[in-house]
């Protein structure tokens, strides 16, 4: 993504993004420890399982294992939304409008996903799932073919994250194709596309900062 926002857009975008990270990886954190456990796959297992739990089983009204999880729950709406936040900021920063109107659709839907948990209403977590996913991806797209101007390292990351981002998309299909409880890939995949992402919005909005002083 360029870095040649206009200085009275970049800065309110970057503070959208930092404050939006900081707060999805502190309400995530929160969320995933307060979780009381069980996969889809083994019930039983105790706490946060990162390669086999996916996000969204933090916003179940009860864990997978059964127990009261109003408490994850709550902490995991909140990193929804704060990456939501960090989602629309980060597309502003691009120059084109397209970008930031498909950014910020995807931006607006994410939230939506953690309040629309597949327990209570599976057709209606794969829609919302899908509202984020589809205007994001292109979005990313049209943002990561910009940012072949940015250094090499910023062009990489944005490369893998697309990729990766395209790459749970692909699993979360098949998933619903062809339903497997004890899948492992998407579970992996979602969360390494998690890293790249929000690795791809900081650098992106410290180039930015620094283009603008």
């Amino acid at each position: 993504m360029s870095a040649s926002a206009p200085r009275s857009t970049a800065g309110p975008a970057v503070a959208l993004v930092s404050v939006g990270v900081s707060g999805f990886v502190l309400f995530f954190a929160r969320a995933a420890y307060l979780y009381p456990g069980g996969t889809f796959c083994h019930a039983e297992s105790r706490g946060f399982d990162p390669l086999a739990n996916y996000f969204c089983d933090l916003t179940h009204p009860l864990s997978l294992g059964g127990a009261d999880n109003s408490l994850s729950v709550r902490a995991m709406r909140a990193a929804m939304f704060a990456l939501g936040v960090a989602v629309v900021g980060f597309f502003q920063l691009d120059p084109r409008r397209l970008t930031k109107v498909l950014g910020t659709v995807a931006g607006i839907a994410v939230p939506l996903v953690a309040l629309s948990p597949s327990s209570v209403d599976a057709h209606k977590h794969a829609v919302v799932v899908f509202l984020a996913a589809v205007p994001g991806l292109v979005a990313a797209a049209l943002a990561a073919h910009h940012a072949r101007t940015a250094g090499a390292g910023l062009r990489m990351i944005a490369a893998l994250a697309v990729s990766l981002a395209l790459l749970t998309t692909a699993l979360y299909v098949k998933i619903l194709v062809w339903p497997d409880a004890c899948d492992l890939a998407l579970p992996l995949t979602q969360k390494v596309a998690a890293v790249f992402l929000l690795a791809w919005m900081v650098a992106t909005a410290r180039r930015s900062l620094s283009s603008a002083a």
